[in-house]
């Protein structure tokens, strides 16, 4: 079984967590891999330093000057674009693998459950601008996961998935789950919940 330890508790891959008090702070892996850069970047993602305890390889992670330099921006802003990009990929990275984007996968659900949609609508739902929304809209119509027809205002258009598109979002759901997990992973769950009610605070706020 694979294991990774930290000061924020312990995330295996059998889903079990145990708490900071029985398990040393540095981050470990069970596992006779060499140990090498840590993340998607290589050297600029910072490096680990390996030490076997106990049977048990600790990877000490060490931030790279890059991502120091970025934590230190005061700016709230930055930190949000930074953990959107970072957490985007992830569910990218899982959900593209039934052929459609993260971005793509939310929109069809959102039609799946609350559909038929004006695009204003959509675009609120999704804290979209018109012009991005458009760009995500007209693909999924060509590929037909989306209807659209014009709605009593002439001017509105109202948006509706297809069998095809539940058929997508069925395909994609256990993909999504995984990255869904694995982010979930990372928190307890009082701060799993403390993370949604902030984020939402701070969409509202904005």
């Amino acid at each position: 079984m694979q294991r990774i330890e930290s000061g924020e508790g312990i995330a295996d891959t059998s889903g079990s967590r145990s708490s900071d008090a029985e398990h040393p702070s540095p981050v470990s892996l069970r596992s006779t891999t060499p140990p090498r850069f840590a993340g998607r970047g290589g050297a600029a993602a910072g490096f680990v330093h390996p030490a076997h305890v106990d049977g048990i390889l600790y990877l000490h992670m060490q931030p790279s000057p890059f991502e120091q330099a970025a934590r230190g921006i005061p700016c709230m802003c930055a930190a949000l674009r930074r953990t959107t990009r970072t957490v985007s990929r992830l569910y990218d990275d899982r959900i593209s693998r039934s052929g459609i984007r993260g971005t793509q996968y939310t929109l069809l659900r959102i039609l799946d459950a609350a559909g038929p949609l004006r695009q204003n609508d959509v675009a609120e739902i999704m804290h979209a601008d018109a012009a991005t929304l458009s760009r995500t809209l007209r693909p999924l119509e060509r590929d037909g996961l989306l209807t659209s027809e014009v709605g009593e205002d002439k001017r509105e258009r109202l948006w509706s998935i297809t069998p095809e598109g539940r058929r997508r979002v069925r395909a994609a759901l256990p993909h999504w789950e995984k990255a869904q997990h694995t982010l979930r992973e990372a928190f307890t769950d009082n701060e799993w919940k403390t993370l949604r009610t902030l984020l939402d605070k701070a969409a509202a706020v904005a």
